[in-house]
């Protein structure tokens, strides 16, 4: 199966990064390429995350008002970018932003605690969830195969639930 690839801040979501990531210059205020602000994190799967300073050029101002950060699987594939904790008054900024570049949401509604919006595209889902109740959204940009792998486990959770066998 070919590599599904995507632009998003410079960076080829759902392909492998075309330079190893490397960790930020002292004091760094801005970027040309994504750098680890922290060493990134690595599971036993060998997946690394953790915040990153992407490069400045390449993203919109409303992504400097948050934290950034990358997973990468084991074979440098980028799997996820997510920019986290940025102010929900930037809430339809955001949602403008993504949607001249993208088009209207596939989906976007209230929930008991907030809102959210998602856009889904066969190489990219973009969900944007901002929580009322912290007063700050999250944006995450998922590869199309990791949200198909990330569907394809929950809906094996939920068939291993229904098989468990339920107490009188």
């Amino acid at each position: 199966m070919a590599q599904e690839q995507f632009q998003i801040f410079g960076l080829p979501l759902g392909a492998k990064i075309p330079y190893a990531i490397k960790s930020c210059a002292r004091n760094a205020k801005a970027s040309s390429v994504a750098c680890w602000l922290v060493q990134p994190s690595v599971d036993r799967n060998k997946k690394q995350s953790g915040r990153v300073m992407l490069p400045d050029d390449k993203s919109p101002a409303w992504v400097g008002l948050g934290e950034s950060k990358l997973a990468i699987d084991s074979r440098g594939i980028l799997e996820s970018v997510t920019v986290g904790r940025l102010p929900m008054s930037q809430e339809s900024l955001i949602s403008s932003s993504i949607e001249r570049r993208f088009g209207g949401p596939s989906d976007s509604g209230r929930y008991p605690n907030g809102n959210f919006t998602q856009w889904a595209k066969a190489e990219v889902v973009i969900q944007l969830i901002c929580p009322t109740k912290l007063a700050i959204c999250d944006i995450e940009f998922l590869a199309g195969a990791e949200f198909r792998r990330r569907e394809a486990e929950k809906e094996a959770k939920a068939v291993q639930r229904l098989l468990k066998p339920q107490s009188p």
